[in-house]
Parts: structure tokens; C-alpha cells; sequence
């Protein structure tokens, strides 16, 4: 058989046994370096656009020198050089050697400048926040005029800060993957009950009891340490927010938050009414801080691109090219081996500025996460049941309107369902056909041997159902994956870093009853360099056209995977997909923040066809 790639796994199931395979490929990787050098070019527009001037703790300058100080705008660009010299000097060598492989995975460069004294500074006031705003489409002046007071609000006001915190979850948590909000419910109270029996007052059993009470569990987090990095603290708290719901609107109201470090070091409880209204604002956004972090490395990079690469890669070891399955699964498979190769070896450039400092540790926190976690469990709708919710608790006037990333969530879902259901019952007649396709069958063995995929939880392929529910599980993952790169998905609302942090930058937690000023609590929160590496993240996102879209720009009919005849049964399901995820985008681009944001024709074609970064 064809061997399509020339894939190999890195050797770390003895480490991290957990974890899906790690695929790795050096000439796809070398070749997505090239093409993130050209992604820095074409982001250089929006980060010309930090002109606004600011004046931080006594100096002056514009937020492109506060959010990258001395370094030139091509920085990174060198650094992406720097390793694919490297790789090109290189073999394969490094797979066959476990140690090297560890030693490279945990490095961490810290190449602090000391004289990049404006990357270091804490924010004066909560507005200034409003510093990763770019001039470019606008985006300063009208998030300026529409949102920054209400957002801003959030950092100094106690009430603010309360009534913000679920609906910026619940609104803005889509490429974050934030479905985390669990119902307690007779099948989890006990658990929860005995891990924070001292919390539990009889406010919470009232609320239980009336089915108003809620959780959201970031305990996971007692596992990472405190890091330094340029110089600054950057920390991780484990959370465990308790939230109740009022039953006439359906909104949800933080009342409660435990607070920890790693093993669970300095735990403090925070009340609302019983705690400072500083204080309570702090726990606010050491609450939002772990659910940054769980966003971005659990949400996003291992269910969707951690999962993903494992199945792609065994799909690649196991399927003729010929293959109606290779046919359905290649165009949307290719880019995101590399990207994540390049993530793990250039961590310190590529990753979101988190505590976790180094690639080893974020496998680590991954491989932690995937304990007992099968392949089916990042499904919305298992995911929906597994936390205790169900529409009927987040439904007002419209299915959904009160969680709406899970509306969006469903939709790509349904809509992915509809085209591998297609799929499958065009390509296979009945169960008998998929029990005698043999590289169907080896794909779907490699990806739950240990030693190869070491997926967990996939079904035996005995049943075109079986098949439907793997396809649809894969296909969802990368295309709901590509709301990610959609311009209103981040910005204004996550570029404004002060609503989804990435680290604190202090690791002490206050006494609920002090008081912090205004001051003190933006020295908490991230200074202009952490804010200058999220930037570059998310516009790396937002402002870079994707190699390939999913709707392709001659049109929908263009590019067919199945052969060239439109009208061949799985050409048909796949023009019904392209047309249905295009309803679907024009109606999610009309839901931009800012109202005066005028809606481009062009955003439907930023959405990828693959998982590219």
C-alpha cells in the first residue's frame, strides 16, 4: 500500500501514557515554519496598528513598543529560521532517542532583555487594557467608544465583575471550547460534597436542592508550579467557583470561589458579601485566569488538535489513497501534524504566555487530563451529559441564548453529522461491507493500540452507526476548530486580555478580607509583555489568511473531493456541508461586539478547510 507520509510518533508513551500518539513529521514541519514566517508578514499590518500612545507607570510610547519593547517586529520570524536550520541540519535521529527527545521538550529558554524595560510594566488603570487594539479595521476606536468602560468595570467593580463573569464565558468561550459549567446533581454532589465539605453551607444544599446550583471544577491546576519568565511570576491558581442560577432569568451569579496553589498551597476561600469587594474582584480573575488556561491547553490544543493528530496519523499509516474514507478525511488532515510539532520544539515563540513554561510540562497537564478520558467524551452532547445540563437550563426566549458558544457548537455539529451520515450510507451498503473493509478496520485498530494511536474508547468497526459516530467526532473537531481564525471570534472580546487572562503575575493570594487597591490588583494581572504574546496569538489567528479555506473561493462547487462529477452521491453531501457551514457563518459574522464592525463577505473564507494553527 501507498505510503502517503512519512510519519513517525515521538517515543512517549513510557512518559506519558495517557496521551494520545504524538505524530512526527520533520519535512511537514519544516514546511509549516515557511509558512509561519509568511503568517508573521501578513500580521505586521494589525501590529502597525498598536499606534495608540499610553502613558504606564510614568512613561510614554505607543502600545507597540509597551507590547514588544526593543525586540524588531521580526523577532519571531528569526526564531522560526533559527529552527528550521536546525531541523534541515538534522535526521531522524531525535525519535529514536528518548532522552534527547525529553531534554528538548523540557527546555526553557527565558531570554529575558533587561532592557525591554516597557515589556515589564504593570497597567495603571484598568481601561489601558485596551492596548492590544489595533487601529487596523478600526478596532481601537469603536471597541473604545462601545465596550472598553463596561469591560474595563469588570477589573474595579465588585458587582461589574460578578455580573460579567459567566456571560463572558458563556459568549466569548467558543474557540476556548468553554462548555465546563457543571449542574451539581444527584450523580456528582457526593464527589463534590467530599472535596469541599468545609464550603458546603446551607445556602449550597438550598440551591441543590432547588437545582439552581452549579460548578465550575479548575482543581486540575494544583498540579502546575509557579514560573518565571522575563523576570516576572507567571501562575497558574487552581479554581472551583460555585455559581447560582435564577430561575426566572436563567442567569448564573458566582457566589463563592476556592483559591489555591499547586498541592493545594495557600488555599483560600472567597464569599461574595463576606470577603473585601478587592478581594472578591481578585478571586474574579484568578477564577477567569484557570479557565483561560483550560481553554487554551485542554479545550482547544488537546481535544482538538492533541486527538486529532493521533487519528490523522494513523488514517495516513492505514488508508490507500483511493480510499473513499482518505478521500473524505485527507483534504481536512493536512497542516496540523506540523503546526503542533513546531508548537512543542519552539514553545517559548509559538505557545500563549501561561505558566506552563515548557512543552514537557503542558504533556504533562495533558496527559493528567486524559486519565479515564475516551474519544467520545469531547462530543458537545456527551460532554452536555457528563456536566448535569441540558437546554431547558440555559434557554430563555431562544434554544441555547443564555450558553450561546454551545448553540454554535451544535450547529457545526449537526451539520458534520449530516455529511458523514451521508458519507457513510452512500459508500457502505450495509454493517457486513464495513466488517469486510480491511483498511478501515487496521485504521481503526492502529488508532487504539497502545503502542500506535493509544486512543481510548474507540468502538469496534461492525456497524455503519459505529462508523458514522467516529467520522462525525474527527470532522467536528477540525471544523469547529476554524471559529478559531473568524475575526469576531476574538476580537474585540478576548484581545481586551483583561476578560480571559493567561497567568497572574503574582503567585501570592490575598486574605479575603484585605483590601487591594486598584493598583494592587492590576500588578496581579498581566503586564505588557504577557499582553504583547497574546497579541501576537491571537492575531496570528484573526489576521492571516488560512492555506487553504473550507469554502473555496471560486465557489462551492470548486475543488470536489470525490471526483469531478458534481453530482456523484458523496460530491452531493459534501456541496450540502459547504453550503450549510456557509448559511452557518454568515449568520455567526453577523454577531460581532461591536455593532459600528462592519461584516467583510471575505470572513467566510477565513475559515480553514485543516487545523493549521
Amino acid at each position: 500500500m501507498e505510503n502517503k507520509l512519512d510519519i513517525k510518533r515521538l517515543p512517549l508513551h513510557l512518559f506519558f501514557p495517557n496521551l494520545p500518539a504524538i505524530p512526527f513529521d520533520l519535512k511537514e514541519t519544516a514546511i509549516t515554519l515557511i509558512k509561519l514566517i509568511g503568517r508573521a508578514q501578513e500580521t505586521k499590518q494589525a501590529q502597525i496598528g498598536l499606534s495608540n500612545e499610553y502613558t504606564i507607570k510614568g512613561k510614554t510610547a505607543n502600545a507597540y513598543s509597551f507590547l514588544y519593547g526593543g525586540k524588531a517586529m521580526d523577532h519571531r520570524e528569526s526564531e522560526l529560521k533559527r529552527l528550521q536550520s536546525e531541523l534541515m541540519q538534522s535526521n531522524d535521529s531525535i525519535l529514536k532517542n528518548i532522552d534527547l527527545v525529553i531534554n528538548k521538550l523540557k527546555l526553557d529558554e527565558n531570554d529575558c532583555d533587561p532592557e525591554d524595560s516597557l515589556t515589564h510594566l504593570s497597567l495603571d488603570q484598568a481601561s489601558q487594557y485596551s492596548i492590544s487594539w489595533s487601529s487596523y479595521g478600526n478596532t481601537h476606536r469603536d471597541a473604545s467608544k462601545e465596550l472598553l468602560s463596561h469591560w474595563a468595570s469588570s477589573l474595579t467593580n465588585a458587582q461589574e465583575a460578578t455580573k460579567q463573569f459567566f456571560p463572558n464565558i458563556a459568549s466569548f468561550g467558543i474557540a476556548y471550547n468553554l462548555m465546563i459549567t457543571q449542574k451539581v446533581t444527584a450523580k456528582n454532589i457526593q464527589k463534590l460534597k467530599a472535596d469541599y465539605k468545609e464550603h458546603w453551607s446551607e445556602k449550597v444544599n438550598q440551591l441543590y436542592e432547588k437545582g439552581l446550583l452549579y460548578v465550575i471544577d479548575m482543581s486540575i491546576y494544583k498540579m502546575l508550579k509557579v514560573n518565571t519568565v522575563n523576570n516576572s511570576e507567571r501562575f497558574t491558581p487552581a479554581s472551583f467557583i460555585w455559581l447560582e442560577q435564577d430561575p426566572n432569568t436563567l442567569e448564573l451569579t458566582p457566589f463563592a470561589i476556592h483559591i489555591s496553589g499547586k498541592d493545594n498551597t495557600n488555599a483560600t476561600f472567597f464569599e461574595l458579601g463576606k470577603c473585601t469587594d478587592s478581594a472578591w474582584v481578585y478571586a474574579l480573575q484568578a477564577a477567569k485566569t484557570s479557565v483561560t488556561v483550560f481553554g487554551i491547553w485542554s479545550g482547544h490544543v488537546y481535544q482538538w488538535h492533541i486527538v486529532t493528530a493521533a487519528m490523522i496519523q494513523s488514517m495516513f499509516d492505514n488508508i490507500n489513497s483511493q480510499h473513499p474514507i482518505y478521500k473524505l478525511l485527507a483534504p481536512q488532515s493536512s497542516s496540523l501534524i506540523g503546526f503542533d510539532n513546531v508548537l512543542l520544539l519552539l514553545w517559548k515563540e509559538i505557545a500563549p504566555p501561561t505558566s506552563i513554561a515548557t512543552s514537557f510540562e503542558f504533556l504533562e497537564l495533558s496527559n493528567a487530563y486524559a486519565k479515564n478520558r475516551d474519544f467520545f467524551d469531547d462530543d458537545p452532547a456527551n460532554t452536555l451529559e457528563s456536566l448535569g445540563i441540558s437546554e431547558k437550563d440555559f434557554s430563555l426566549n431562544t434554544p441555547w441564548d443564555k450558553y450561546p458558544i454551545i448553540a454554535y457548537a451544535l450547529d457545526v455539529w449537526r451539520i458534520v453529522s449530516e455529511y458523514a451520515n451521508q458519507f457513510v450510507d452512500n459508500t457502505y451498503s450495509n454493517d457486513q461491507d464495513i466488517i469486510n473493509d480491511q483498511e478501515l478496520q487496521n485504521w481503526i485498530k492502529s488508532c487504539g493500540d497502545k503502542k500506535e494511536g493509544n486512543m481510548q474508547g474507540l468502538p469496534s468497526m461492525n456497524s455503519k452507526a459505529n462508523l458514522k459516530s467516529v467520522l462525525t467526532s474527527f470532522l467536528y473537531r477540525i471544523s469547529i476548530h476554524g471559529i478559531s481564525r473568524m475575526e469576531n471570534t476574538a476580537n474585540p472580546a478576548l484581545t481586551f486580555v483583561g476578560n480571559f487572562p493567561p497567568c497572574l503575575q503574582k503567585s501570592e493570594i490575598p486574605n479575603p478580607n484585605d483590601e487591594i487597591s486598584a493598583n494592587e490588583l492590576l500588578e496581579y494581572l498581566p503586564n505588557t509583555g504577557t499582553i504583547g504574546q497574546m497579541v501576537t496569538f491571537y492575531y496570528t489567528f484573526i489576521y492571516s489568511a488560512p492555506y487553504n479555506s473550507l469554502l473555496p473561493v471560486k465557489g462551492i462547487q470548486d475543488q470536489l473531493f470525490f471526483g469531478e462529477d458534481p453530482q456523484s452521491p458523496n460530491n452531493i453531501a459534501l456541496l450540502q456541508f459547504r453550503a450549510s457551514m456557509k448559511e452557518f457563518m454568515n449568520a455567526y459574522t453577523q454577531n460581532s461586539n461591536l455593532k459600528s464592525m462592519p461584516v467583510s463577505e471575505t470572513q467566510i473564507h477565513q475559515w480553514p478547510m485543516d487545523i493549521e494553527t
